[in-house]
């Protein structure tokens, strides 16, 4: 009965808030906006520009006080921390999150929210069911991404692989990349790929070229969901990995290299090509001084068994504790700063000090999310907007945004990060080993898997 009364208190207390005038908004900063989304202290281009948004957010609500509250979700701290109830008001995640987060009870129904402003309609499809449960909608999209290979323009320089123009002469098959990179070490003595191998992002990387192997890493069998990470398909995928380091020698030395690793590297010109999305374009620009010219974005090759770009994305995720005024409030923020389907001079405004902003910081612009709204005037905008601002050549960029859409493949249903977790373990093995079995390694893993999740899956 209380959940139903939350419920309607918040579809009425919206249906005022949103239709309340600009010069109407009353009181003394009521309601706090606990704002997980504060860029972290290091990316001085955004905070700059989130500071400016803040100050004019706060003078069109008085009644809203934005509390920065930058929040960086972790799986394995985001349950305790919402058990304790802090957890700001809105935070990101991703794309394989929601599930866990709303079956514990830690994410707010916004479903009112969404119906009263007329976007639960927009949302995609396949994104409303991913973050719904019961006909309720406890989540929103904020964009989608696929992965591409990224491509170091100072080191393709060094190994002779530019063409007249300056555009990289990239590898379009698995076997091409194992090649380009044996000429960029033999060249230049600079690993020409790197495979990451911890803190899920080998796992989440390895799938995506597993699957150009003809991989499939769950399958439902009569009924039942079955682990599948011991199939030929897999375990040609990891013998490739395999070769990569020890047949071709094209790897760097450390064996574990995660997030934070393929960044420096790739940043400091110390890898000619990695794994990575485009919505990361500017982290090695800020983090190392890169020069934002010195960066392309490729395709990923294809395989034996065709070519796939992973899908994944981030979300909007609104914490349980929230009141309904406080939820308000956060739906307030994203289209304020232009982060819902709605095109208007105020949010493409915000969305410019943002793109302005990264231009001022020497950070690259023009590269735009893959859309996760049903709102092809507001995804154009989007992307039109990134190009009026682009400080790149998106020439570097035009194969990966012809192809990649074309070839999106979403993550696996269940147990997404713990697969990822348990693929890492294989791979720093095989890196470390040179006399590695994946496959025995595989099977072991397979029925791991199998055991401590997939046999969970109802």
């Amino acid at each position: 009965m209380k959940k139903i009364f939350l419920v309607l208190f918040c579809f009425i207390l919206c249906a005022s808030a949103f239709a309340m005038g600009d010069n109407e908004a009353k009181g003394d900063r009521t309601t706090t906006l606990s704002l997980g989304l504060w860029p972290e202290e290091s990316r001085t281009a955004d905070v700059a520009s989130m500071t400016e948004l803040k100050k004019q957010f706060e003078a069109k609500y008085p009644d809203i006080a934005v509390k920065p509250a930058h929040y960086k979700y972790q799986p394995d701290t985001f349950i305790p921390m919402a058990a304790a109830g802090q957890v700001p008001t809105i935070i990101e995640t991703w794309f394989t999150e929601p599930g866990k987060i709303i079956d514990a009870g830690y994410a707010a129904d916004i479903s009112a929210v969404l119906n009263e402003l007329g976007y639960m309609t927009k949302m995609n499809d396949s994104v409303k069911t991913m973050v719904s449960r019961g006909g309720k909608v406890f989540a929103i999209p904020r964009d989608a991404y696929a992965l591409g290979l990224y491509i170091n323009l100072n080191v393709y320089k060094k190994a002779g692989l530019l063409d007249a123009n300056g555009m990289p002469k990239y590898p379009k098959t698995f076997d091409e990349l194992a090649k380009t990179a044996k000429i960029i070490k033999d060249k230049t003595g600079i690993p020409g790929m790197m495979i990451t191998s911890k803190d899920n992002v080998g796992g989440w990387h390895f799938t995506n070229l597993a699957w150009a192997f003809g991989a499939e890493f769950e399958k439902k069998v009569n009924g039942k969901w079955m682990a599948n990470l011991d199939s030929p398909e897999v375990i040609a995928a990891m013998n490739y990995v395999k070769d990569l380091k020890w047949k071709y020698d094209v790897l760097p030395e450390s064996t574990l290299l995660g997030w934070g690793d393929w960044i420096q590297y790739f940043g400091t010109d110390k890898i000619g090509m990695c794994f990575a999305a485009a919505d990361v374009v500017g982290i090695p620009v800020n983090d190392y001084k890169m020069d934002r010219n010195a960066i392309a974005i490729a395709p990923i090759p294809k395989g034996p068994g065709g070519q796939y770009s992973l899908m994944g994305g981030t979300i909007y995720i609104f914490s349980h504790t929230a009141t309904p005024a406080e939820v308000i409030a956060a739906f307030k923020w994203l289209d304020f700063t232009g982060r819902l389907p709605k095109i208007d001079e105020e949010s493409m405004k915000n969305r410019e000090i943002d793109l302005q902003a990264k231009v001022d910081a020497g950070e690259p612009v023009g590269c735009y999310p893959l859309p996760v709204w049903n709102d092809k005037a507001y995804n154009d905008s989007i992307e039109q907007l990134n190009r009026k601002y682009a400080n790149i050549n998106m020439d570097l960029f035009k194969d990966y945004y012809t192809i990649a859409p074309k070839t999106l493949k979403a993550e696996e249903p269940y147990a997404t990060q713990d697969l990822y977790r348990t693929l890492d373990g294989v791979i720093q093995v095989v890196l470390g080993d040179k006399n590695a079995d994946p496959a025995a390694l595989l099977k072991e893993a397979n029925d791991t898997f199998q055991k401590g999740f997939m046999d969970k899956v109802k």
